[in-house]
């Protein structure tokens, strides 16, 4: 098995086992996450178990991720953005995002094309949420120290990651029909961008058990 595979589960296992570790003080939004890191977590595990077992094309199981993945992430924010951002919009875009994934699975991509487009959409729909979410935090004023916040941290990492992400998704087939060198580039890039992301949800999880440990 490709030692790439083997840093994706270990990113991905940092993030799972600091929310294991921390269950107890999370809150119902980061349980949430936790949930997540659970689902991705898991699916790294079996997806490196496929490719071992001689399975080259893990991308059927992308797709139904992604469905799993925006939903929470969506809920998160459903209930972070609260009154800021109403949380009847979020559930329409639930619908309508998971209803394109549906019908770009049925009827426009079938499960071994990569769903560039799809990704694509949803990382520009959860830093759109990010956005609005340290808007929020502006505009309310109460958090004085930010840094202290564990959702500040994790929402960095939804702006960081999605925003690469979005970028990767929309040009990875042309970069991989030019430049098969430069595709394995941004490969790495994104095993970078991945160890990010999952190391600044951690720090929010371990940041929330060291905060409720002192009230």
């Amino acid at each position: 098995m490709p030692a790439q595979l083997y840093i994706h589960i270990a990113e991905v296992g940092i993030a799972f086992f600091a929310g294991l570790y921390s269950f107890r003080s999370l809150n119902k939004s980061l349980k949430i996450l936790f949930i997540f890191t659970g689902l991705a977590f898991v699916t790294e595990i079996s997806g490196s178990a496929l490719i071992a077992a001689g399975i080259r094309n893990t991308i059927p199981g992308l797709h139904f991720y992604i469905l799993l993945e925006f939903f929470l992430w969506a809920l998160f924010y459903k209930s972070v953005l609260h009154p800021f951002f109403h949380k009847k919009i979020i559930i329409v875009i639930i619908i309508l995002f998971e209803s394109y994934t549906i019908i770009n699975l049925l009827f426009i991509q079938d499960l071994y094309t990569m769903p560039n487009l799809v990704r694509s959409v949803e990382g520009l729909l959860l830093v759109l949420f990010s956005i609005l979410l340290f808007s929020k935090f502006m505009v309310e004023s109460k958090h004085r120290e930010i840094q202290k916040e564990p959702i500040i941290w994790i929402n960095t990492a939804v702006l960081i990651y999605f925003s690469g992400n979005f970028f990767f998704n929309i040009l990875f087939n042309l970069i991989l029909e030019n430049s098969m060198e430069f595709s394995k580039v941004t490969t790495y890039f994104f095993t970078g961008l991945n160890g990010l992301f999952y190391f600044l949800i951690a720090f929010g999880f371990l940041l929330q058990k060291k905060y409720n440990s002192k009230n």
